[in-house]
């Protein structure tokens, strides 16, 4: 039985439920029942000699299963064919170029940090459940040797638009491409349903600091407890937090945006991204700016976002789907641990001509702090009462992932980021901010069907430049941007 991976059993699993043969443990004693009323010898064989580990897996699996996240529980519903925006899931990938990569080492690595985050030993259960694998093979890094680009783009095509399974591990991918002609370059693809984006970016920033000969601490604290304690925790804290969001739904005001074909239209959402970086000056006058009127840089380029969509769509006003990572203080270890932690929350910009910019921020602050401080209450809540019944309606498909305020990677100078692409079910336009290395960097991920990349690239253009007048200009109390 030891010498039975985890893996085996779900893949002897997954061929039972392709041929409609279920399977199920009672009393320490396996049971399963053919659709078709018999099963192949080698199939009986399969099950004759793993019965034990079978068992004893089936078993771990209804005693130590824990509950999805509410956004989790989206995602999987967002990915189904029959919504708008849907037959897509919610993934993450990224390429980092290093002249020399050690492929020994990074494997190494990366089975260090597998070991580390129970997370990254998880699988999503068909019943909508997480659990947490306990026997698993040492991960293999996959290579290729490349002289053009021919190959690393067809790495790339493959791992940018890969959709996980559920009941499959790993739901993650590394590849190192090399060359004795070029950089060798490091593929990264994660499923989102593990790893939120503040969580992808502390696992690549200890990826590079193992790699680099550095220490990183090993959590006691776990993604299964985390969510354990916060199902309680929630139940407590929700009623005040459900008061105040049934009053400022009143006030969502549903974008109107422009685009090719009609949503409803797209069948299999295919992204695209352009993407600004402001050089490290013009990034430390921003935040210097902000920091001297109390504001913080969320705040203000999120309202210097809305600003310019309201401006470039004729919108008086418009709402965003805003995402918070959202842990909460369960343990001292919380913000050690990797895991989806994603809830969403929603801001609404109110265009005017006679207000100026410093009071714009601070409207777009406030409602900040709120989303903060009523943060327990499941955001996805909010989007199914603005569907108004409409099942599989996308109805706030832009939004604002900001990753500032202490959730950048530290300087990792060896490994340079080279290409990075996300996608998210029901979502057609995903505005990300983040620090690259001091400088800040605003991506659009895009659905390709709805926006021609010349006309995101016009708006992209249209918003640095107002991002530029708020640098530039002394004061912003008595300024219209």
């Amino acid at each position: 039985m030891n010498d039975v991976f985890d893996t085996d059993i779900l893949k002897l699993l997954g061929t039972l439920y392709e041929n409609d043969i279920f399977i199920w443990q009672e009393q320490g004693k396996l049971k399963y029942k053919s659709k078709e009323g018999k099963i192949s010898k080698d199939i009986l064989m399969q099950l004759k000699d793993m019965k034990l580990a079978i068992i004893s897996f089936l078993q771990d699996c209804e005693n130590n299963k824990f509950p999805m996240s509410p956004l989790q529980s989206a995602y999987l519903v967002g990915e189904a064919n029959n919504c708008e925006l849907g037959n897509t899931n919610a993934h993450y990938y990224i390429e980092y170029e290093i002249s020399d990569i050690d492929v020994e080492k990074m494997q190494t690595v990366i089975n260090e940090l597998i070991f580390k985050h129970d997370v990254l030993r998880m699988i999503v259960l068909k019943e909508g459940e997480n659990y947490i694998l306990n026997n698993l093979p040492l991960y293999t890094l996959s290579t290729y040797q490349y002289i053009d680009c021919t190959s690393r783009k067809r790495v790339r095509n493959i791992w940018k638009n890969h959709v996980y399974k559920i009941e499959n591990w790993p739901m993650f991918h590394f590849e190192v491409g090399k060359s004795d002609v070029r950089n060798d370059v490091l593929h990264i693809s994660f499923d989102c349903l593990i790893l939120d984006a503040w969580s992808a970016k502390k696992l690549i920033d200890e990826l590079f600091q193992l790699y680099n000969g550095q220490k990183v601490d090993i959590p006691q604290f776990s993604f299964k407890e985390y969510m354990e304690k916060a199902a309680i925790y929630e139940s407590k804290t929700e009623k005040k937090a459900e008061d105040y969001w049934k009053q400022e739904l009143e006030k969502v005001s549903i974008p109107s945006i422009k685009t090719e074909i009609p949503i409803h239209e797209v069948t299999s959402p295919q992204f695209g991204r352009v993407e600004y970086i402001f050089t490290f000056e013009e990034t430390k006058c921003l935040y210097e700016k902000a920091k001297y009127y109390k504001l913080t840089p969320a705040a203000t380029i999120c309202t210097l976002f809305l600003k310019t969509l309201c401006e470039e769509y004729g919108n008086q006003s418009m709402t965003l789907d805003i995402t918070l990572f959202n842990r909460l203080p369960l343990n001292a270890e919380v913000d050690k641990i990797l895991g989806e932690f994603t809830n969403v929350g929603l801001v609404t910009f109110q265009k005017s001509d006679n207000i100026c910019f410093l009071d714009e921020v601070i409207k777009i602050q406030r409602q900040f702090w709120k989303l903060v401080q009523y943060r327990e209450y499941d955001g996805t809540k909010l989007l199914k009462n603005l569907a108004k019944g409409k099942v599989g309606k996308a109805v706030l498909p832009i939004v604002y992932t900001c990753m500032l305020d202490g959730c950048s990677c530290s300087e990792q100078p060896l490994f340079k980021e080279v290409y990075a692409l996300s996608k998210t079910p029901q979502v057609m336009l995903d505005h990300h901010v983040r620090d690259d290395l001091g400088s800040l960097k605003l991506s659009f991920d895009y659905v390709t069907d709805l926006f021609r990349e010349e006309d995101v690239e016009k708006i992209l253009l249209a918003y640095v430049k107002r991002v530029k007048s708020a640098m530039t200009q002394i004061e912003w109390d008595c300024i219209v941007i």
